[in-house]
């Protein structure tokens, strides 16, 4: 297979699984590759493979930029562009600090230890709505609640009407206004595919479970591990300031540049046997939230907490779920995600959790 035959532009290369054979390919061959397509500028993008790079380029914001075009990886027209640049992710410094600034004291450290019992009391709320009936969709009933649940708090949206932001993730029209946009998506998207993608990892690496059963001072570290294995947001784009060289390769002013963190997440110089799900790796390095700089992930903390909540009270109370079915996932190369994962385990009491109100129609 030559390299022209890989096509990362497509998201149906990527319903199967993260085509990490591909990606593993580049960063030995072609770690800065040009990448044929039609509609971006000069026909092509630059797709940046190897974990040095991609932080490089992540943090150079001034020869690597969010604002000339956009961060997001597909082409735009004007009037698409124009709404698209009025969303904090696709901002340089100085605009994209003053907006951060903004919401910044709400995604500390100590304002999240302060939600962690609310989430355990959601979480354990969650897991009293599916535990008697033995069988579940963790991504549905489980994964994609506890997210919902927070940003709904975070937001002071009422909690019978936090599928209305699930819904709202979902749209394009400017009613809502696009900076609240930008939290609920990363508030909700990014979170449940970790979960989602963690829990298909636990079922494909039971023993990494009984590890984490065993021993539950493996929590922190696993956390990091979910996050580095799955990589829920696959790649960010830039455009290129000014003409200049990256690992030997002529970029040209306008370029678009495409890093991969699935990829870098995998990378061999990075990480010892990197496709090997480890709950004990450390030190994990990973750059799931991204590699630094003024665009690292605002919600870095908070996911953290819900995670560890949400699999320490599955490890407590659902000890024995296993996999009934097939695993559905998404179509994209942007998201890592997945639609459906069908669950058995044995029926147990409710504990008392906060209960989930009935869900907005």
């Amino acid at each position: 297979m030559g390299l022209d035959e890989i096509d990362l532009t497509d998201g149906r290369n990527f319903v199967a699984g993260v085509p990490h054979v591909w990606f593993r390919r580049l960063r030995h061959e072609a770690p800065v590759y040009w990448h044929p397509e039609a509609v971006a500028p000069r026909g092509g993008y630059w797709a940046v493979t190897r974990y040095d790079d991609c932080v490089h380029v992540n943090r150079d914001w001034e020869h690597y930029s969010s604002a000339r075009r956009t961060s997001l990886f597909h082409e735009m027209d004007d009037d698409q562009l124009a709404q698209q640049q009025l969303m904090m992710v696709n901002m340089d410094p100085t605009m994209h600090t003053r907006y951060r600034r903004l919401v910044n004291h709400g995604f500390t450290p100590k304002m999240v230890r302060d939600l962690e019992q609310t989430i355990v009391g959601y979480a354990d709320g969650i897991i009293d709505s599916v535990c008697e009936r033995g069988t579940a969709d963790f991504v549905e009933e489980i994964s994609a609640e506890l997210p919902l649940l927070v940003i709904a708090e975070l937001l002071g949206v009422p909690q019978e009407d936090r599928r209305m932001v699930f819904d709202w993730s979902n749209l394009e029209q400017l009613e809502l206004d696009l900076f609240f946009m930008l939290l609920i998506v990363a508030g909700n998207e990014t979170t449940r595919n970790l979960m989602s993608g963690a829990m298909t990892a636990f079922f494909d690496h039971p023993d990494q479970w009984e590890l984490l059963r065993k021993d539950r001072s493996l929590l922190a570290n696993a956390v990091e591990e979910m996050l580095r294995y799955v990589t829920p947001v696959m790649h960010f784009r830039r455009t290129a300031t000014q003409d200049l060289e990256l690992r030997g390769q002529q970029i040209m002013e306008g370029d678009k540049v495409v890093f991969w963190h699935s990829s870098a997440n995998r990378d061999e110089t990075a990480f010892d046997d990197p496709d090997t799900f480890d709950v004990r790796r450390s030190p994990n390095n990973h750059i799931a939230f991204g590699g630094g700089g003024p665009h690292f992930c605002l919600g870095a903390n908070l996911a953290r907490m819900e995670i560890m909540v949400m699999f320490d009270r599955l490890l407590d109370r659902m000890p024995d779920m296993r996999l009934d079915g097939e695993v559905q996932r998404l179509q994209s190369n942007f998201i890592n995600g997945t639609k459906h994962i069908p669950i058995v385990f044995e029926p147990s009491a409710p504990v008392g959790g906060t209960p989930l109100p009935a869900r907005a129609r």
